[in-house]
């Protein structure tokens, strides 16, 4: 079994290093202007081609990992930012820890409001949060295209509930103000330099 799997790695790593030396060595492609799009675009044609790939999340991989391998080639200085915009890291955390997490604390603390006899306005948000949580991590994780748009409404909506979660208006503005500086807007440039993984 782990004699299979070792093969199959093996064989779909020397593909992506026959696509990664077919791009590079093409003589019509200018590697240092071609756009971001287009060459991730070029390269998930010939991984298509190539026909050994079933699922959207392993492209992603194949597809980063070859354009890892031709910023190393190049080198490049026109797309400074190509690289590290490809890192994944956070998105699985985000996707597979972060969303999770939210959907059991979310259960844990309905039970508890629940138990307290609370408002009920905040038991059916305590629900609509459970529900979000567990939409767009299913979205996230299928690579769906309204999640990711999705994803931008939710960190506004989680920010304005932990807002109103303050007794008075002075601490609702510096909640705003620090957890929109701090979760909200570097979050919203990770995911919107992230639109390619989605479709």
């Amino acid at each position: 079994m782990n004699n299979s799997i070792e093969n199959k790695q093996n064989n779909d790593a020397n593909i992506e290093d026959i696509i990664f030396n077919d791009i590079v060595s093409f003589e019509g492609i200018n590697l240092k202007n071609i756009p971001e799009k287009e060459l991730q675009n070029l390269i998930r044609e010939k991984i298509e081609k190539a026909n050994y790939i079933n699922e959207d999340w392993q492209m992603d991989y194949a597809v980063e990992r070859i354009v890892s391998k031709i910023e190393k080639k190049i080198n490049s200085v026109n797309h400074p930012k190509r690289v590290s915009s490809k890192n994944l890291g956070w998105f699985n955390f985000y996707v597979y820890i972060r969303l999770p997490l939210s959907v059991i604390l979310g259960i844990l603390n309905l039970l508890v409001l629940i138990d307290l006899h609370s408002n009920v306005i905040w038991i059916v948000v305590s629900v609509l949060q459970i529900v979000i949580s567990g939409v767009l991590f299913w979205g996230l994780k299928k690579r769906k295209l309204w999640a990711w748009e999705m994803n931008f409404f939710v960190l506004i909506f989680e920010t304005i509930i932990l807002a109103l979660s303050k007794l008075d208006v002075t601490m609702f503005i510096i909640t705003i103000i620090l957890f929109g500086l701090i979760w909200v807007l570097p979050n919203w440039i990770y995911f919107n330099n992230r639109k390619f993984l989605f479709h």
